[in-house]
């Protein structure tokens, strides 16, 4: 497993995330940073079609392991399921 600190914000953005099965269930969009510039969230996009329909909700950094291999391709997994993660509450960036 990667370290968070080990990637780039702009690497992890759009990076997919896998469920145990190694299916694909959502999509990296953004990270929230906290005041002392550690990652707080992580903002992901599940379901939808083409950007359309997708529920965007923020996960813990300790929900999702980051892998880098050897060709520094980066995978993402959580240990729920899609159903799982479409039933969390949508994520409301603070400025809205």
């Amino acid at each position: 497993m990667t370290e968070l600190t080990s990637v780039t914000a702009d690497q992890l953005k759009g990076v997919d995330i896998y469920d145990q099965t190694d299916a694909k269930i959502a999509e990296i969009a953004d990270l929230v940073i906290g005041s002392d510039d550690k990652v707080t969230g992580i903002v992901t996009d599940v379901g939808g079609f083409l950007g359309m329909g997708e529920h965007r909700i923020s996960l813990g950094p300790d929900q999702v392991a980051i892998y880098k291999n050897a060709d520094n391709d980066i995978r993402a997994y959580v240990s729920m399921t899609k159903d799982e993660l479409k039933a969390l509450p949508k994520y409301e960036a603070p400025n809205q």
